[in-house]
């Protein structure tokens, strides 16, 4: 009994970190199923995701549409611009269903969309990054460590005022549930 509240309590933590997401998700990282003019977007982000999405882009000159289902966040934030660039040249849109979860730099790779819908229910989820050892809240305005994200937020002309609300609405260890005004008030949707 005791080792079975023990799985219990340690599988409640690990749904609430992102590391821990990547260890659910293993080296499938996330996953593109393709249906008409839409991808349904599951797993984390990354190298390997980005190469995947070059991939459903080139296949489906059709597509328009990413509907983000789970995307718990990304394992090489590098690598998850990488994508949200392309996304944002390719004018693809983003959607988020009431049933969507997305958090970390899913949120970041949602940003990316031409147009951004978000449906009630759905949950966008932000925290500060880290860089191993400390969060990015902590780093000066003006370090090089926020230029990745800076540069990319200016490129999608998001105001970077989002960008410093996510590194003070949660520590890397934690999340920040965005409120539907909160949406609305830094332009996560945009129609």
């Amino acid at each position: 009994m005791k080792k079975l509240l023990f799985l219990i309590a340690l599988s409640v933590l690990f749904s609430q970190c992102e590391i821990c997401h990547y260890v659910r998700y293993g080296e499938k990282s996330a996953q593109f199923e393709i249906s008409n003019d839409t991808a349904f977007v599951n797993g984390l982000l990354g190298k390997k995701a980005h190469h995947r999405l070059e991939k459903i882009i080139h296949k489906n000159p059709h597509l328009s549409t990413l509907c983000l289902e789970d995307v718990p966040g990304s394992v090489d934030d590098e690598y998850n611009i990488k994508s949200c660039y392309l996304i944002h040249q390719k004018k693809l849109n983003t959607y988020a269903s009431s049933q969507s979860i997305i958090a970390s730099g899913g949120v970041d790779f949602f940003l990316a969309g031409d147009k951004r819908h978000v449906e009630e229910g759905a949950k966008l989820g932000v925290h500060s990054w880290r860089d191993g050892t400390t969060d990015g809240v902590y780093f000066p305005r003006g370090d090089s460590l926020h230029f990745l994200f800076l540069d990319f937020y200016k490129t999608i002309e998001m105001d970077s005022s989002f960008y410093w609300f996510t590194l003070r609405a949660a520590k890397a260890d934690s999340i920040h549930w965005l409120s539907y005004d909160e949406m609305i008030r830094f332009g996560v949707i945009k129609n």
